[in-house]
């Protein structure tokens, strides 16, 4: 779980061509937060800074909170420096409709952040 979530969160980093510093510092928060440890940390980011994620899997997450904390992780890395790229908000939108989470628990995760 912990590793489709780094590899999501970079794809979305990616989305706009260019993995902002912020965007870094907050993955690698929400990494740690997560429990990841500083070795598999750096190799993850590593690993995500060198080049866009090829084919990661954006499948849904077994239970619905573990949607939920993808999403709110995905979309704290989305506003992370304040301007969404439309390329970003899109790939939000359509993990949100795979993911059944609708527009009100998404616009209320992006309040959150």
């Amino acid at each position: 779980m912990q590793t489709q979530l780094a590899q999501m969160l970079f794809r979305l980093a990616w989305a706009d061509g260019v993995v902002k510093a912020s965007e870094v510092d907050l993955i690698s928060d929400l990494l740690e937060k997560k429990g990841v440890g500083l070795a598999q940390r750096l190799a993850w980011m590593d690993q995500g800074l060198s080049q866009p994620p090829g084919s990661v899997s954006m499948e849904a997450p077994m239970s619905e909170h573990e949607r939920l904390q993808c999403m709110e992780a995905l979309v704290k890395v989305c506003f992370a420096d304040g301007h969404p790229q439309p390329a970003e908000l899109t790939l939000l939108g359509d993990l949100a409709v795979r993911w059944g989470i609708s527009a009100n628990q998404l616009e209320l995760l992006r309040q959150k952040n």
